[in-house]
């Protein structure tokens, strides 16, 4: 069994209130692991990745898409709920997300509207355990012995 350990990242945003007028946001520490991204022959370099367990999919803007050289034009389009209630347009295909020296590979969705790059449940599914330790604002991604 792996043990990895990520602490929290502090975020630090700028947003816009109901007239448009930007606004400074709280300081905000989320959890964060770093991957990468293949497709083919292909392979992004390592990018820090919210670990959000509210996500059902990987979620990635559509650029990762284009720098991998995967074809969205025909890959099966749905809408889903995002926080806050939204709705927005993805498309589902296949991809690799490498963590840690092992390949995963997994359903990722993408969209042009989503800026941040998510690794929800279908990520953690891959994991013995996952454990949000908030008190002390570490992620523990626990990773079964690899099998001969």
């Amino acid at each position: 069994m792996a043990v990895y350990k990520y602490k929290y990242f502090p975020d630090i945003h700028e947003g816009f209130d109901v007239l448009r007028k930007k606004v400074n946001l709280e300081r905000v520490d989320r959890p964060k692991a770093l991957v990468n991204f293949s497709y083919k022959r292909i392979i992004t370099d390592p990018i820090w990745c919210l670990l959000d367990s509210g996500a059902d999919k990987i979620l990635l803007n559509n650029e990762f898409a284009e720098f991998l050289n995967i074809d969205l034009s025909k890959a099966p389009e749905f809408k889903t709920q995002v926080v806050g209630g939204g709705i927005i347009k993805i498309k589902r295909h296949p991809i690799g997300v490498l963590f840690e020296g092992r390949r995963f590979n997994l359903e990722c969705d993408f969209s042009d509207t989503h800026d941040f790059p998510l690794l929800g449940r279908t990520f953690f599914e891959s994991f013995e355990s996952v454990n949000f330790r908030e008190p002390e604002k570490i992620v523990e991604l626990i990773l079964p012995t690899k099998s001969n």
